[in-house]
């Protein structure tokens, strides 16, 4: 728990006595950890496991907001302001999750200076990734949305240092939600990046063959 952005900053006496009003739970693979129509106002912090903060209105297309990891905290816009959250956060990996209050989370951050500056500082690069997205939405093509995505995901191959690669290949349908298109478009481009022998798929690992290509795909030609 020590990673916990809110935690980090507090003498380690007030660390342990948190500790203590914390909720901690396991929740299976595709769990819904938090509902954008929950009233309970709590703060989450997720210790292990990973989740996506999606939109799931039945109106409106399906759009991963954000990747999260252990360390992560969720909820802390509705506990600041008493608003819904704007979104939903679902497991995607066994999840160990712990929660604070409302009303423990805004006393905390009210009282010690370096919490709450911690926190502003999650917050903050929350909405500078946001403000990402909304460029990126703005000024490239589905096409290039894709191959930046692709850019985003990459690390290095263990086998070839000089190489990247993507491992595990996620589905041409969560990185369509990511980029704010649809699977065929995702198809489309995988398929012509594959025949350009830009990159290679081997099982779930997707090797990039020509990675200065595919920088060039996602950042040329931006739209005016």
């Amino acid at each position: 728990m020590e990673t916990f952005v809110l935690l980090r900053a507090l003498p380690e006496d007030v660390q342990a006595q948190v500790k203590t009003t914390f909720t901690c739970e396991t929740h299976a693979n595709g769990t819904v950890l938090h509902n954008y129509d929950s009233d309970e106002g709590r703060v989450y912090f997720l210790v292990s496991g990973t989740a996506l903060a999606v939109n799931t209105s039945t109106q409106l297309r399906n759009v991963i907001f954000e990747s999260l990891g252990a360390g992560d905290m969720f909820g802390e816009l509705s506990a600041l302001d008493s608003e819904p959250c704007p979104m939903d956060v679902v497991a995607t990996s066994t999840c160990q999750v712990c929660s604070l209050s409302q009303r423990d989370f805004v006393t905390l951050v009210l009282k010690y200076e370096y919490a709450a500056r911690d926190v502003m500082r999650g917050i903050s690069a929350k909405v500078r990734r946001a403000y990402d997205r909304i460029e990126s939405l703005c000024l490239l093509t589905a096409e290039q949305r894709v191959c930046e995505d692709l850019l985003n995901r990459a690390m290095s191959d263990p086998t070839n240092k000089s190489r990247a690669r993507v491992f595990p290949v996620p589905t041409q349908q969560e990185i369509a939600n990511t980029v704010g298109t649809t699977r065929q478009t995702v198809a489309r481009v995988f398929g012509k990046l594959m025949r350009d022998k830009v990159i290679e798929r081997r099982g779930q690992v997707l090797i990039f063959l020509d990675p200065e290509r595919l920088q060039r795909e996602a950042q040329s030609q931006k739209t005016t």
